[in-house]
């Protein structure tokens, strides 16, 4: 009967089909970036377990898995080329990697950073690349030329990027993805960082809020930066830096929606006081009953923000298990869970209080007829 309803309205012509949108389905079929292609490529992708079972073995096993997601991260479908990029970046972070192993990712670095740096893709995936990127120089590699080539490509990324722009994922993960790496850049990142502190300036200025946070932030990073280098410096603009906050901290234009300038002001005010010489506002993360990671500055924050962006949901678990992660955050070995850890689920923990009120229900009923009998 469906079928039968559907040819009439065809030929009423009420729903006539369009034939070029057809054509141009097929021509897209590969190359599509709908949400639906994505999801269905990297549903299985969520589980961080599932992840890790493709990683697991010797080191042989872990470079041919890398190869592998390194040949389908430059796929036609968007939904295979996020999927094999989620993989790489977990692969490349999940463990130390040894010297050989180093060696061997010097071309998968370089596939990323052809990417990154490759104005005809699709912004999301060259976000995506350019996290990769980033993460797996930091954890993956001491080599200061592959080093100095992810912070060439990384800075070409967000200096293209207009003041003007709407699109804000790939210039606020590449911008901090290049202030991350200038930590164990060449002797000459910092004066590099100096140069470019101006350019990041002007994105204080920007249309989207989103760009003008994330430059806010990265500023606060380079302060911190070059005052560990070079005690008692003071960029040549700072008046002028000091003026662009106050203006955006005192922001009441209507064009704005209120979330926006609610989230502007609470962020800036942050980067305004430590810039002025204030300490860095300290924030606690509780990851377990028996542990907590302190962020007390703008360095250990940046590189927290990227490996949530990585991880999402699995952040707490990996700070309570991966080493990696530990030993850079300064955690020291693994704390044995203890019997408190391992609380039971929010469904089997209704589930026993919905059984619990059945029951107690059930026994108030029988007394009330008991009573009513006499």
């Amino acid at each position: 009967m469906g079928k039968g309803r559907n040819k009439n309205k065809d030929g009423d012509g009420g729903f006539a089909p369009n034939h070029a949108n057809k054509r141009k389905d097929k021509n897209e079929d590969y190359d599509s970036d709908s949400g639906e292609s994505m999801s269905t490529h990297i549903t299985f992708d969520e589980d961080l377990q599932s992840v890790r079972g493709d990683i697991d073995g010797d080191e042989d096993t872990l470079i041919d898995s890398l190869s592998e997601h390194i040949d389908n991260a430059s796929h036609k479908n968007v939904g295979i080329r996020t999927a094999a990029l989620k993989h790489l970046l977990f692969g490349l972070t999940s463990r130390y990697l040894s010297d050989e192993v180093a060696e061997d990712i010097s071309d998968s670095l370089g596939q990323l950073r052809f990417i990154v740096t490759d104005p005809a893709k699709n912004d999301a995936i060259r976000a995506h690349c350019a996290l990769c990127l980033a993460l797996a120089t930091y954890f993956g590699t001491d080599s200061d030329e592959l080093t100095a080539l992810a912070l060439k490509a990384l800075r070409q990324t967000w200096t293209a990027t207009k003041s003007t722009a709407v699109s804000w994922r790939l210039f606020d993960i590449s911008l901090a993805s290049w202030a991350l790496l200038l930590q164990d850049g060449p002797t000459d990142a910092l004066t590099s960082a100096i140069q470019d502190q101006p350019k990041i300036v002007g994105y204080l200025e920007a249309n989207c809020t989103e760009i003008r946070i994330a430059a806010g932030e990265v500023l606060a990073f380079l302060y911190e930066y070059v005052d560990d280098a070079k005690p008692g410096f003071r960029f040549p603009n700072h008046n002028h830096v000091q003026e662009i906050l106050e203006t955006l901290l005192a922001d009441s234009s209507k064009s704005k929606a209120k979330r926006d300038k609610r989230i502007q002001k609470f962020s800036l005010r942050q980067v305004q006081v430590f810039i002025d010489g204030g300490e860095f506002p300290s924030l606690k993360v509780k990851f377990s009953t028996q542990e907590s990671l302190e962020l007390d500055s703008c360095a250990k924050k940046l590189l927290y923000d990227l490996c949530t962006d990585l991880l999402r949901g699995g952040m707490m678990q990996q700070l309570k298990e991966n080493g990696l992660l530990r030993d850079y955050f300064s955690l020291g070995a693994p704390v044995q869970a203890s019997g408190f850890e391992d609380k039971i689920s929010k469904a089997e923990r209704l589930g026993v209080h919905g059984a619990a009120a059945k029951y107690r229900h059930q026994v108030r009923s029988k007394q009330r007829d008991k009573r009513t009998a006499y």
